[in-house]
């Protein structure tokens, strides 16, 4: 046997201590995290001011009145008076109907209608005389009777006929299709030679002397809005000019689905400049109130967003806000901040929500 080295063992367990103690873990010290900067920013205090407030809003210039004209009768189109753009009032004839039929029927119950007014004429002068008969005894009573009897149904003869001759005449009438109302023709939906009926649509008409600016007010606001509120819109193709109207109608009722409030406002278009069914951006001038007021720069816009940094308890918070409109280096604030609070001066760039701050 060989003898074992005094050395082995022991130098076996220090590799083997140096090797367990080198774990990567160990090794390689863990990397410190990175500290979060502390940003140094200037506060101002949200103030209460009564400034005029408005609501912005996005609506639709819709016509007073829009009709598919319907026939209203049952025929060969022989003639048509609209075409698309024209400007026409009411009662205009819009198309003629071959009515031929039609007249011939209404002739027929015209002179039904004469024949039994002569009946019932006849009836009343027997009924005269038969009445005068009887106060002498000169007449049965059961033939009396039988005479006014004949009497009472010459007379519902006469309402027949006179209601049979007015159908027919109002019948004659549809033949012609007249303008409802004034407008202009949006379009036309028949030519010379097609049949139509009762429910065919001859043109489109709309009425657009005056325009419904329809509005959709957030159930929030709707409480803020009243008839006789002045309302400054403009359109989306040339949004430098501004028209306005008067709030005429406000809806009683919240919709369901998108909460809201429909408001209206009616708008003179006598020159015609404005077209119906455009979109418009508008401004709703409401009563003035005291409202929460920050400098104007303390705002971020980001598309139709508006945002600022509210510093509480040594961190900021971003907040969407409501704007009222700015006046001069000041921003009203009509919802999403409270009179007291403590905002960013100015919105930079570097601003984060949840950043501390000095």
């Amino acid at each position: 046997m060989h003898a074992r080295s005094p050395f082995l063992v022991p130098g076996l367990l220090a590799g083997l201590a140096l090797w367990s103690g080198c774990s990567p873990a160990q090794a390689t010290p863990q990397a410190a995290a990175a500290p979060v900067p502390t940003l140094k920013v200037e506060t101002v205090e949200v103030k209460s001011e009564a400034l005029p407030r408005t609501l912005a809003l996005t609506g639709t210039l819709a016509p007073l009145e829009d009709a598919s004209v319907a026939a209203g009768a049952a025929g060969k189109v022989l003639a048509t008076d609209a075409e698309r753009g024209q400007a026409v009032k009411k009662g205009h004839v819009l198309a003629r109907l071959d009515a031929r039929v039609t007249t011939a029927q209404a002739a027929e119950a015209a002179a039904a209608a004469d024949v039994a007014r002569a009946q019932a004429e006849v009836s009343r002068s027997e009924c005269e005389r038969s009445n005068a008969l009887v106060a002498e005894g000169g007449v049965a009573m059961s033939q009396h009777e039988r005479t006014l009897a004949n009497c009472k149904v010459a007379q519902a003869q006469v309402t027949a006929s006179d209601a049979r001759a007015r159908l027919s005449a109002a019948a004659l009438s549809d033949m012609t299709i007249r303008a409802p109302f004034d407008g202009v023709v949006a379009e036309r939906h028949v030519s010379v030679g097609e049949f139509v009926t009762q429910p065919s649509a001859v043109v489109t008409l709309v009425a657009t002397g005056q325009l419904r600016l329809e509005l959709t007010v957030p159930e929030a606001s709707a409480a803020d809005v009243h008839v006789g509120q002045t309302v400054s819109f403009s359109l989306s193709s040339n949004p430098s000019v501004r028209h306005e109207a008067k709030v005429s109608h406000v809806g009683p009722m919240v919709r369901r689905g998108s909460r809201d409030v429909v408001v209206e406002a009616l708008v003179d278009n006598v020159d015609g400049k404005l077209p119906a069914g455009a979109f418009v951006q508008a401004r709703l001038a409401l009563d003035s109130a005291p409202v929460a007021v920050v400098p104007r720069a303390a705002v971020r816009q980001e598309g139709n967003q508006s945002r600022l940094f509210v510093v509480k308890d040594g961190a900021l918070e971003e907040r969407l806000v409501q704007l009222n409109d700015t006046a001069g280096e000041r921003a009203g604030i009509l919802r999403g901040v409270m009179p007291g609070e403590r905002v960013v001066a100015q919105a930079r760039p570097e601003l984060r929500d949840g950043a501390k701050v000095e």
